[in-house]
């Protein structure tokens, strides 16, 4: 059985291990989103493979710092742990996600005008900014429904979590 110490620093370790993990990833990624500035990769929107790879690292690190809570409440009490759990694995990611739709909202926006502006001699202009609008809308709904899950999963999670914490006080 590890002592408070080795768990605290065992704990920060590896927590702090992940946080570098995640926030390496999202820069990697923002890097490869600025080379490819022409395509619908928006700053900060993950490619399916780096999304992947972050969602499991949360993974982690939530159980982590819910392990934490609930095997060390003193600790965890101590170090604001519920703090870092909402704000490293939920709070970034809500607000990254809300940055994302409101920019490709507001990229479907001016296509629309676009298309609704388009005088009826600039038919392949219009065709154009009509598929653009069509793949802007498919990236959108997809990253609204992305978002949604994770809220929902989110959801689910502290749900969980508060009956845990419950279960823990009434045993105690």
């Amino acid at each position: 059985m590890e002592t408070k110490i080795e768990f605290a620093h065992d704990f920060r370790s590896k927590t702090s291990k992940l946080e570098k993990e995640i926030r390496s990833l999202l820069k990697q990624n923002t890097n490869q989103a600025d080379k490819n500035s022409s395509s619908l990769l928006v700053k900060n929107v993950p490619t399916r493979e780096i999304e992947k790879k972050v969602d499991s690292l949360r993974q982690v690190l939530k159980k982590q710092y819910s392990n934490c809570l609930l095997l060390e409440p003193a600790y965890a009490s101590k170090k604001k742990i519920d703090e870092k759990l909402w704000t490293t694995c939920f709070y970034k990611h809500i607000g990254e996600q809300r940055g994302i739709i409101q920019h490709l909202s507001h990229k479907l926006n001016q296509e629309i005008l676009a298309e609704i502006e388009c005088k009826p001699n600039e038919i392949t202009k219009n065709s154009s900014n009509n598929r653009n609008s069509k793949r802007t809308r498919r990236v959108l709904s997809k990253v609204c429904g992305n978002f949604l899950n994770f809220l929902d999963r989110s959801g689910n999670f502290y749900e969980s979590l508060a009956k845990k914490l419950d279960n823990k006080i009434s045993t105690a």
